[in-house]
């Protein structure tokens, strides 16, 4: 997995792993990789158990995260970028400049 995100993305949520769920909250490699899995954000994704858990921690490892000036920030706007490959060898990619909530 890897994410293109604006720098203000990563001064928001700097933090490269989680160890519980508020940090996981600050963690943009461990929100791709567990949304991805579960395909869902909400509470029960930032439960410290499920932060602990083998498959979410193995996604975050092969997950890389980094920042883009060019990306939409600021005014609302928080650019992404997110391309996966995956096992089988497909890849698969979405972007958007105005996240849902």
């Amino acid at each position: 997995v890897e994410a293109v995100v604006s720098d203000m993305a990563t001064r928001i949520m700097p933090l490269r792993e989680a160890m519980d769920g508020l940090q996981a909250k600050y963690c943009l490699a461990y929100c791709a990789a567990v949304a991805l899995i579960d395909g869902a954000g909400g509470l029960p994704q930032f439960d410290d158990e499920r932060v602990l858990r083998d498959d979410v921690r193995s996604l975050v490892k092969r997950t890389s995260v980094r920042a883009d000036s060019r990306m939409a920030s600021g005014a609302g706007r928080f650019g992404v970028e997110l391309a996966v490959r995956t096992r089988d060898g497909r890849s698969l990619g979405a972007s958007v400049e105005v996240p849902r909530g």
